[in-house]
């Protein structure tokens, strides 16, 4: 018999039809439970779905203290993550997915960032299935469904951004972007010229535009969403298209991965789709010299987001975020918010 304990609360509900074949492998010792990211599909067992991609939720209580992530958060992702791509692996492209015991959101990030696929230039027949990912009818939690949907598909434009080779995004390309997706969003966007750079004598910023053909842009992007008398939150971010400095001593098999170096840049865009209540000011294109500009706005934080060093994923590995704080207390924030979101931060 099917174990039941093992199943979530839709799980149980779920109108089947026959679910012998879970039966017969669950006698057999492949299934149930599943750990955490295994999955198994079930094929014709329900008259809505003739797919059922059943995905292992694992125990949330083996994740170290240490790793200071919201235990059950994160293994709802890990899980639904898997069962989109072996839906997807099936060609499946209509995938409803449920909200986990009160996990919707999570439900809904682990599904799209799972659910992406970069081919832009790619030949249509050789483009890989990527499926539509909806909550399933009946579920509850469609409110922190739909956050985490917003939030997943800003996520993934970066990582189209990121993606798309830098002939092809360069800085007067990615302020064209950011004009086009942030304007409607009641952000004032400024794309600065090197004229502009030069009346503010900001030499290290144009010493750094010296190391391509391409006209360089100071990408300034202001959204009020407090009082008066409020001083600003400042959010910098590094927006380089293509990192060519170094490039003698860059080893070719890491090079590709310089067109990604504006990632810094990019998350900025996307705070405005999250909820502030104070006003900000967040400039991006080259760190430091990005972070002598916010002086001028007397901000309350400066937060400076970066593609740092490749020295800090040596250090830290490659899911760990390393942070430089003088405020204890706005690193806790970020911390927490980094726990809830599947991000963990290290204070260096």
């Amino acid at each position: 018999m099917i174990l039941k304990k093992y199943f979530t609360t839709t799980f149980k509900d779920f109108p089947w039809v026959d679910i012998s074949e879970l039966m017969s492998k669950e006698a057999k010792g492949l299934a149930g439970p599943l750990k955490v990211g295994q999955t198994c599909i079930l094929w014709n067992c329900s008259p809505k779905y003739p797919a059922v991609a059943v995905a292992g939720l694992g125990d949330a209580t083996s994740w170290d203290v240490l790793d200071a992530l919201d235990d059950a958060r994160e293994n709802v992702r890990i899980a639904v993550g898997a069962g989109v791509k072996a839906l997807a692996a099936e060609k499946i492209t209509q995938v409803e997915v449920e909200d986990f015991n009160g996990h919707a959101e999570a439900a809904a990030e682990g599904a799209l960032l799972a659910a992406y696929r970069f081919q832009e230039y790619k030949k249509p027949e050789a483009r890989k299935t990527v499926a539509t990912v909806t909550l399933a009818e009946g579920c509850s939690g469609l409110e922190k469904f739909k956050r985490g949907e917003i939030v997943t598909r800003a996520q993934n434009w970066s990582r189209l951004l990121m993606e798309i080779p830098a002939n092809l995004m360069t800085p007067t390309i990615f302020a064209a972007e950011a004009q086009k997706k942030l304007t409607p969003m009641a952000v004032e966007v400024v794309a600065h010229d090197l004229e502009w750079a030069r009346s503010l004598g900001m030499e290290s910023f144009l010493s750094v535009a010296k190391g391509s053909d391409e006209p360089p842009v100071f990408l300034e992007l202001t959204y009020n969403g407090a009082g008066l008398g409020q001083k600003p939150l400042c959010l910098v971010g590094k927006g380089i298209t293509f990192d060519s400095g170094g490039i003698s001593i860059k080893g070719a098999n890491l090079m590709d991965e310089m067109r990604a170096d504006m990632g810094g840049g990019i998350v900025l865009w996307w705070e405005q789709l999250q909820p502030w209540q104070n006003s900000k000011r967040r400039t991006s294109h080259s760190g430091r010299c990005s972070l002598c500009y916010a002086e001028r706005f007397d901000p309350r934080y400066i937060v400076d987001m970066a593609t740092l060093t490749g020295a800090i994923r040596v250090a830290l590995g490659l899911c760990v975020t390393g942070a430089f704080s003088t405020n204890d207390e706005l690193f806790n924030h970020l911390s927490a918010a980094g726990s809830k979101t599947g991000k963990k931060e290290t204070s260096i």
